[in-house]
């Protein structure tokens, strides 16, 4: 090989290991920024879940709520309020409590039928 033969060569030889530098420069460039873009993609991702799993929570406490405020009104009304009275044991005026005991064996209408 000639010496200019030999200069050809060993500039092509050069020539394809900058080429290769600078597709491997590329390369970490790029994989470097797609780890610094897939970061706050991830940070969003997971922001939207948990906006989503809070929005399902809120309607959840809406609906209680809605159903507690119902509930206050029907306990506010003349029918809840007598409800409430009377499971607390109070009478109307003029109303009688009646009690009714079962039959053991110790009651007087017991032995009497029995004989």
């Amino acid at each position: 090989m000639t010496a200019a033969g030999r200069r050809t060569h060993r500039s092509q030889q050069r020539k394809a290991v900058s080429h290769r530098l600078f597709l491997l420069l590329v390369g970490l460039t790029l994989a470097v920024g797609a780890v610094k873009v897939a970061g706050p993609l991830a940070a969003t991702r997971r922001q939207g879940e948990e906006l989503s799993r809070l929005r399902s929570e809120k309607a959840e406490v809406q609906a209680r709520h809605e159903l507690l405020l119902r509930e206050q009104r029907w306990i506010a009304s003349d029918p809840g309020m007598e409800m409430i009275a009377r499971r607390s044991g109070y009478l109307r005026a003029g109303e009688r409590r009646i009690v009714f005991v079962p039959p053991s064996s110790q009651t007087p209408a017991a032995e009497a039928v029995s004989d």
